[in-house]
């Protein structure tokens, strides 16, 4: 057990050509590893989708704007653009954990032994992407639900049929359900139980944290779990929609801008803009990673409200985005779909859009 979380199973991404692993290549030896020989345990903590936010849902990299800067205290001090383009970049990264999940089936299947075995897919912990709270710091009724509450799958041997289960489930629970399972017997005492019984679910539970300097006890209902979760969801649908990927790319509002040349589109007059790292766009190999699937820049303007910036590349709207002050600066970043990229030269600009005049 260390102090903090730093370099806690650290990887460090490497192109496919380096001589180490990256996070995508050793969740395939996990898979490829599996056999069809019985009572058997295969285990992995994947480092996915935790940071460094790099890949996409196709499991295509891109290069780490961060450069491994920290999030830490970030998201308490800027703009809703700036959680938004870091929960953009993680929504990307969770729809490749969904692709791996996919093969992890596939091999199950290939191997026949998916009928017969007991899968768990869960998380450690959560994240909040919501500006002006913390984004790993518990705070109750502010992202608690985005922090305490993770995802957890199972598959039972010989289950048919799914079905989400609306009670209490802990990680404390995993052991006692695989021991239940398997047919052991629990050694006593466990925390946990199994998640196949019927027993009556706690209506509290008490969570320990440490909060700067102190250590903190607190006993959270369901109740302060569903209305932050609720809000959360809220949030997280007015920027992102519901189950449209083209929304990774641009708010629901400004959909109708992807696609449209920049013709189409009145430029706001009083801004300049420049692209970061413009070289990266010049001589792209669709067939290698990493690929320049992010553009941020800089906006030069006496303006502070938060901008329109609409990402033109091949002389199209590939995505449209949020500016945000950092350092007394209008910047700007997001994603960009991998279709907008052709081999060869890239021409990249952005268009602030003036919002006061509509787009014909």
């Amino acid at each position: 057990m260390t102090e903090d979380w730093a370099e806690f199973g650290e990887h460090r991404e490497t192109d496919p050509a380096g001589g180490r692993g990256n996070r995508r290549d050793l969740f395939a030896q996990f898979v490829s590893s599996i056999d069809d020989r019985p009572a058997r345990l295969y285990f992995m903590h994947a480092m996915l989708p935790h940071r460094p936010f790099v890949y996409v849902p196709s499991g295509r990299r891109y290069p780490d704007p961060d450069n491994a800067a920290s999030y830490r205290r970030a998201f308490e001090g800027t703009s809703p653009a700036f959680a938004d383009t870091a929960h953009q970049r993680h929504l990307a990264q969770v729809g490749f954990v969904d692709h791996l999940i996919g093969t992890l089936v596939s091999r199950l299947r290939q191997q026949e032994v998916y009928d017969k075995a007991l899968v768990i897919i869960t998380s450690d912990h959560g994240a909040s992407y919501r500006n002006g709270r913390s984004r790993r710091q518990p705070q109750m009724q502010r992202n608690i639900a985005d922090i305490l509450r993770v995802p957890l799958f199972m598959k039972l041997p010989g289950q048919k049929r799914g079905e989400v289960v609306d009670r209490i489930a802990e990680t404390v629970d995993i052991l006692p359900t695989i021991l239940d399972v398997v047919g052991a017997k629990a050694p006593p005492p466990l925390d946990g139980r199994s998640l196949i019984q019927s027993q009556a679910p706690h209506a509290t539970r008490t969570f320990i944290w440490r909060n700067r300097s102190n250590v903190e006890a607190r006993t959270i209902g369901d109740g302060d779990f569903s209305a932050d979760g609720a809000e959360s969801l809220e949030w997280k649908e007015r920027r992102f929609g519901r189950g449209d990927p083209a929304a990774l790319y641009a708010p629901p509002g400004l959909q109708h801008l992807r696609g449209q040349s920049p013709s189409a589109i009145h430029a706001a007059p009083d801004v300049k803009v420049a692209i970061r790292n413009p070289g990266q766009f010049d001589g792209v190999d669709l067939t290698r990673d990493p690929l320049p699937l992010y553009v941020g820049g800089v906006l030069r303007t006496s303006r502070s409200d938060p901008l329109t910036v609409a990402i033109v590349v091949n002389g199209v709207v590939a995505a449209v985005t949020e500016s945000y002050r950092q350092r007394d600066v209008q910047m700007f970043g997001t994603l960009i779909p991998e279709t907008a990229l052709r081999t060869g030269a890239n021409p990249v600009t952005a268009i602030v859009v003036d919002r006061a005049v509509p787009s014909k």
